[in-house]
């Protein structure tokens, strides 16, 4: 079985995947928004997903992201797919990616920012489970 780890962005969304023995987060890639519901439905043909785990940067009541309505409207068709969903706050991902991704290359930094991510937020939540 395997783990989704999604960072969710207003153009881009990156995946991540791990297993459910080794729980190890790889980035999977990057795509555009509105293709992410599709490349999920992919992944589950493909995959045994167990579960989704979707960062989202603000806890409940708190209004760090103007975004927090559309994510949760991008959880309930990812719940509406058949998958089950967790949330994972995270913050700083971005910039924790960036400086991951700077130590390999110094060109083209924030062209795979959101897979790398999306495998912080996954693995954080493995790292707790």
């Amino acid at each position: 079985m395997y783990y989704l780890g999604i960072d969710w962005g207003k153009s881009l969304c990156g995946i991540a995947i791990a297993d459910n023995e080794n729980k190890v987060a790889s980035c999977y890639g990057e795509f555009s928004t509105d293709m992410c519901l599709q490349k999920l439905s992919e992944m589950k043909e493909e995959f045994e997903v167990e579960k989704v785990v979707v960062g989202i940067t603000n806890s409940q009541g708190n209004k760090f992201s103007s975004n927090s309505k559309l994510i949760d409207e991008f959880v309930e068709k990812i719940k509406k797919n058949g998958f089950e969903v967790e949330l994972e706050e995270e913050f700083f991902t971005t910039q924790m990616a960036q400086r991951n991704i700077s130590e390999f290359r110094k060109k083209g930094i924030s062209k795979k920012d959101n897979a790398e991510s999306a495998r912080l937020i996954l693995q954080g939540w493995l790292d707790r489970k």
